[in-house]
């Protein structure tokens, strides 16, 4: 189970504050900010992505919600739950809860959305995040039954992350489904009030909003008001010319300046997000050197991930990584030690390996702050002899060259989907053999990932995740390098609260005025 433990060692945040004063638009009650990436549609299902994650799962909600800073499930828009055997999942409705545009919330609305998820037919970007589910059921006007194809301990997990309810009367309706997210109608304390890909996105308060508890809680926040940025360099002037009261992801040192100049705030964000390195061990690339076992640990020797934490911010506290998932997390679990840094070692082996005079090797890494971490490793892995040079994509552009089999050495950035759980973390690097997104062609990987959802138990499913983490890292397909942050710089009058699991950073509730 998640606890305070996790809080205090992943969930830290540290703000530095600058006195003078503030540029925000609290008098407005309007908090601006600014999008890097486009968002046409407001659905995490169809457009997934952190900015999205940021404005859906605030305006929509799911059946029941996790409390991060308590570990433990709590009632949303279910208000009672129970599962009588291991396939059967049973929700109590609330009957007092309104869509955004005055229609009552019914156990409708949930059948519907689930058998639209499950739906062979249906066109949405993570499928597999629902097929475990086998089939729902109406028992009464406020009660649902969801059943499981087979045991799946994930469940509630996914029913609080994932299971975002749509309301019957007006997606059922839509041809095009990302017409809903244009003008879209949620149960969630914020309502959207523009969307427009050029214009930006508006958002409103909806003070009638009363199903949260003291856990998915109003902000005093009345408005919010996103501005499209193409870059990261867009949203620093926005920033700097007093057009934006935030901006996310900007170099942290680049951070210090804007909020020294505006008198304003940084706030580093640690949730659940880590860079890691992941190799092409079965040669997908052409690159015959990373085949061999010697060489990719060598690759990681030379990794240093002190400097690497520097660049992340060292003032920050940042912890050290043990392995691909937190231990608080429930069903996370890992034993086998990480190779350390050791450049002179890496020499050896490489030339051990038939490479004493190096190779040529491209490092793949997303645009934005995972760019600079693809960057630093490429500079180290030179002092090894190692001669690369870097690709940095959009993660789009980044994701369709995986699949193609282009990539040799990634440096990406994970955030385990948000999830208080391992099960995305095991999806995104266990792939089948032959998957599009299979860089290790090893078939005892995808035995282990086959198993571990379908283990109720949690000591056993931490031991069979275990077995399947140890496995990556005595192979060495992929490591974890440095928790990293989420940089957030602000202006005096915004607080933010630094402990959530949304992969943006934070949730909307996190954002208030001081």
């Amino acid at each position: 189970m998640l606890g305070r433990a996790l809080l205090s060692a992943i969930g830290l945040g540290v703000a530095i504050v600058l006195a003078g004063p503030a540029s925000a638009q609290k008098a407005k009650d309007t908090l601006r900010t600014a999008f890097q990436n486009p968002i046409e549609t407001i659905d995490l299902y169809l457009e997934p992505g952190p900015e999205n994650a940021l404005l859906t799962r605030t305006i929509f909600d799911g059946l029941v919600f996790f409390d991060e800073r308590q570990s433990v499930f709590k009632p949303l828009l279910a208000k009672a739950w129970r599962q009588p055997s291991p396939l059967i999942y049973e929700f109590d409705l609330r009957d007092d809860v309104k869509w955004h545009d005055g229609q009552a919330f019914t156990a409708d609305d949930v059948v519907y959305t689930v058998n639209w998820l499950i739906d062979p037919k249906s066109k949405y970007r993570n499928p597999t995040d629902f097929n475990w589910i086998q089939s729902i059921e109406k028992l009464a006007a406020d009660k649902i039954r969801i059943t499981a194809k087979e045991p799946f301990a994930p469940a509630l997990v996914r029913a609080a992350y994932s299971l975002l309810v749509y309301p019957e009367h007006v997606h059922a309706k839509l041809a095009d489904k990302a017409d809903f997210g244009r003008a879209p109608v949620g149960t969630g304390h914020y309502r959207l009030t523009l969307v427009d890909k050029n214009k930006g996105i508006q958002a409103q308060r909806v003070d009638s909003f009363a199903h949260g508890g003291d856990y998915k809680v109003k902000s005093n926040i009345k408005n919010w008001s996103i501005i499209p940025a193409p870059d990261l360099a867009t949203q620093q002037a926005q920033m700097l010319v007093g057009n934006i009261d935030y901006a996310r992801g900007i170099d942290r040192e680049q951070a210090k300046e804007i909020a020294v100049q505006l008198k304003g705030a940084i706030t580093g964000v640690f949730g659940l997000n880590y860079t890691y390195a992941l190799f092409d061990a079965k040669g997908r690339s052409g690159v015959e050197a990373l085949k061999d076992i010697r060489v990719r640990k060598a690759i990681v020797m030379g990794i240093n991930r002190k400097e690497l934490m520097t660049l992340a911010g060292a003032d920050t506290a940042a912890p050290q990584l043990g392995g691909l998932c937190f231990k608080s997390q429930q069903g996370c679990g890992f034993t086998a030690e990480q190779v350390g840094y050791d450049p002179a070692a890496a020499k050896k082996l490489l030339a051990e390996a038939g490479y004493a005079n190096g190779f040529d090797l491209e490092v793949t890494t997303y645009a934005g702050s995972t760019a600079e971490f693809g960057k630093a490793v490429a500079g180290q892995l030179r002092q090894i002899g190692i001669r690369t040079n870097v690709d940095i994509r959009t993660l789009a552009t980044a994701r369709k060259k995986v699949q193609e089999g282009k990539i040799q050495l990634l440096v990406g950035g994970w955030s385990q989907g948000g999830l208080p759980d391992p099960q995305g973390t095991v999806r995104l690097f266990a792939s089948p053999p032959g998957d599009s997104d299979d860089y290790f062609g090893d078939d005892l990987l995808a035995k282990l990932g086959g198993e571990v959802n379908s283990i109720l138990d949690d000591k056993e499913r931490r031991a069979q995740v275990a077995r399947l983490f140890d496995r990556m890292t005595e192979q060495t397909y992929v490591v974890p390098l440095v928790q990293t942050p989420q940089t957030f710089v602000h202006t005096s009058e915004v607080v933010l609260n630094p402990s959530s699991f949304n992969p943006y950073g934070a949730d909307m509730q996190d954002f208030r005025w001081k």
